[in-house]
């Protein structure tokens, strides 16, 4: 009398197709995180834009507040800025160049995943960069390609 069951080559197999079936949605749901995350961090390279226009007409020294002198950052001085700044950081961005004086700025946020990073300025531009693409915040007259 045979006993009914499962043969140890069935079972195996069977492993192995769940384990393909993790492998491909973990790959795919890593993606679609990391688009979220960007897209997350392009509403806030957006509210950036917004806030310098604001900085732009309540100060008479012009952008020159939006950044911090190094040119690395946002002002954290303005509570705003550093909420942005924090929200980028732990979406996994980072900001990449911030420059700014009376009459123009450049700003540059790298994107979560090595996904490139984007670029905005005074001149209403805004830009996505590829990874290997040229800083183009050099100077805070610098504008975006």
């Amino acid at each position: 009398m045979r006993i009914k069951g499962f043969t140890l080559i069935e079972l195996l197999l069977v492993i192995a197709i769940f384990m393909i079936l993790i492998a491909i949605v973990v790959i795919f749901g890593k993606s679609a995180i990391i688009k979220s995350k960007n897209s997350n961090i392009a509403s806030d390279v957006a509210e950036i834009k917004r806030i310098a226009q604001t900085i732009y007409l309540e100060n008479t020294n012009g952008y020159t507040n939006l950044c911090t002198p190094e040119g690395d950052s946002l002002n954290s001085a303005n509570p705003d800025l550093a909420t942005l700044q924090e929200d980028i950081k732990e979406l996994g961005g980072s900001v990449r160049k911030c420059l700014a004086n009376e009459g123009s700025y450049c700003v540059t946020v790298n994107l979560a995943g090595d996904r490139g990073f984007l670029c905005i300025d005074d001149e209403g531009r805004f830009s996505y960069l590829a990874s290997d693409d040229p800083e183009p915040c050099t100077s805070a007259e610098d504008t975006c390609p």
